[in-house]
């Protein structure tokens, strides 16, 4: 199946929602599960974290594409800083020496990030209703993620 993927889609850069990045970290049998408030309450079970969403755009030969969690249950700037630092520090950050724990010791090099997923519609969080202003109040997301990474 994975082939059929690599070689049908011809993907050159995947994206990833956003979510508690640390939710999909570590060993996947102690990640937690989680209620996905934007879809019907579904149960998330955090299977697919940044690790496998790394390897898999890899794989494919595709360049990863994170997306940062805005205002959503109690998201803070300080949250996607901390992952810009555990995906592209180095090990003597602390959230590079994480990565590094959880077998990934060179950084993953993630070049594009996205503050906000989809906020195209008035009753997505972060939406601005304003054409050409994607996400009011990102300045300190994009602050403290261009300091870390």
């Amino acid at each position: 199946m994975f082939e059929n993927i690599k070689f049908g889609l011809h993907a050159e850069l995947l994206h990833n929602r956003g979510y508690h990045w640390i939710w999909g970290v570590g060993p996947r049998d102690e990640r937690p599960e989680w209620i996905n408030l934007s879809w019907w309450n579904e149960r998330e079970p955090s299977d697919f974290g940044t690790h496998e969403f790394i390897r898999f755009c890899r794989n494919l030969g595709a360049e990863p594409h994170l997306v940062v969690n805005v205002e959503g249950r109690g998201a803070t700037a300080e949250e996607p800083a901390a992952w810009v630092e555990y995906a592209n520090g180095d090990t003597t950050t602390k959230y590079g020496a994480l990565r590094a724990t959880h077998g990934s010791p060179e950084p993953f090099g993630v070049k594009t990030w996205e503050i906000g997923n989809e906020i195209w519609g008035d009753w997505v969080r972060g939406h601005s209703g304003t054409p050409g202003c994607r996400c009011p109040g990102s300045t300190p997301w994009s602050r403290r993620c261009t300091a870390r990474g």
